[in-house]
């Protein structure tokens, strides 16, 4: 995965969140109760669910597809081994975190400069 591929996924999480607001209350869901057409009319119950219109639909199978693609970015952080590393990758390109807070966060002499290098050094190595 590369330093584009990597910004593009990590943009994808409030597009996420927006959409499933906008999904809220779109989907249906109720049941029917019906029998057999012949003999002996045995007597069952169905299940009707889906969303309300074509646009919810349409919409509802985009964000399924952006969390697939979330997901990728979540099992790529997840495989990285170093526990640090894993978590600048993290507040990078998850919780959106500058280099700056980064660097803070992880104490000691890291600088911005230094986590920056780091994370790029992680790419290119395993891209």
């Amino acid at each position: 995965m590369d330093l584009r591929e990597l910004n593009r996924l990590s943009r994808i999480k409030p597009l996420i969140a927006a959409m499933e607001k906008e999904l809220s209350g779109k989907y249906a869901a109720d049941t029917v109760t019906g029998s057999m057409k012949a003999y002996p009319y045995i007597k069952h119950t169905v299940t009707v669910h889906g969303y309300v219109d074509r646009e919810a639909a349409a919409l509802a199978h985009t964000l399924a597809v952006y969390k697939r693609e979330y997901q990728k970015l979540e099992d790529y952080i997840a495989a990285i081994h170093d526990d640090l590393l894993r978590a600048a990758f993290r507040w990078r390109f998850i919780d959106g975190y500058s280099y700056v807070k980064i660097a803070r966060k992880l104490g000691g002499n890291n600088t911005a400069g230094s986590v920056k290098k780091q994370i790029y050094r992680h790419i290119r190595e395993n891209a």
